[in-house]
C-alpha cells in the first residue's frame, strides 16, 4: 500500500515525508504487540483532523473509535441553530424550537462508510 501510495502521489510531484510516514497496526492482535512493547494501548493515529484508534464495542470485537464525527455532528447542529438564530432580528430559536425543526429535518448522523478490512488495510501512512 505504501509504495503504491508512493507512486500516486509522484503522478502529482507530491512525496510522502519520511519522517511522519508509519505503519499503525489495528486489530485483535495490537493489543498483544503493544504490550510487549512496553505500552498500554495499541498507537493512535492523528490524520485530517481525525483520532482514529483501536477500541472494541460491547460484544468485545474489535474497531475503530472514531468520536471526531460525533463532534463535528454536534458542532453543525450548533452552528445550524446559531444561523437560525441570526436571521430574526426579534426573536431567538430555543433548544426546544430547534429540536421540532429536528424532527420536521433531520441532520443525519455520521458514520464511518469503511470496513474495518479495508480501513485497516489502508491505515499505513
Amino acid at each position: 500500500m505504501q509504495n503504491a501510495l508512493r507512486k500516486r502521489l509522484a503522478k502529482f510531484g507530491l512525496k510522502l515525508e519520511p519522517n511522519k510516514t508509519k505503519l499503525v497496526e489495528f486489530g485483535r492482535f495490537a493489543d498483544r504487540h503493544a504490550s510487549k512493547r512496553g505500552r498500554k494501548r495499541p498507537e493512535t493515529l492523528y490524520f485530517l483532523g481525525f483520532t482514529i484508534y483501536c477500541t472494541r464495542n460491547r460484544k468485545g470485537n474489535y474497531q475503530v473509535g472514531f468520536r471526531a464525527l460525533q463532534r463535528i455532528h454536534r458542532n453543525v447542529e450548533r452552528y445550524w441553530r446559531k444561523m437560525l438564530n441570526s436571521r430574526n432580528r426579534e426573536g431567538r430559536v430555543t433548544w426546544e424550537v430547534f429540536h421540532k425543526i429536528k424532527t420536521h429535518y433531520p441532520l443525519q448522523r455520521p458514520k464511518l462508510a469503511l470496513p474495518y478490512p479495508k480501513l485497516q488495510a489502508i491505515a499505513v501512512l
